[in-house]
């Protein structure tokens, strides 16, 4: 009988450690699949802010110095249809 419970009590643990690292190992897949993407300083370059000013002057001229994307929208609330929208930035190097 001491045979059969330490058999049971090996079983057991290894089971156990198998899905404590399965449970890790999904848990870093959906949290990175979750939040890819936010926050990434990828789309952001330079980071600058065109002035007022500067804003008129280049509407008047037809010139872009900056650029604004929208990124993949994420839902919040499916019943209220709420959506979190990310938007990026970014300064181009060369006038348009």
């Amino acid at each position: 009988m001491d045979k059969l419970s330490r058999f049971n009590q090996w079983l057991i643990s290894i089971i156990g450690v198998g899905f404590i690292i399965f449970c890790l190992v999904g848990g870093v897949v959906i949290f990175s699949d979750i939040f890819r993407g936010c926050g990434s300083s990828s789309n952001r370059q330079g980071g600058a802010i065109v002035s007022t000013e500067q804003a008129q002057q280049f509407v008047v001229d037809s010139v872009r110095k900056q650029v604004v994307s929208l990124n993949k929208l994420f839902l919040l609330d499916s019943t209220k249809q709420e959506f979190l929208m990310p938007v990026g930035q970014a300064k181009l190097e060369n006038d348009e």
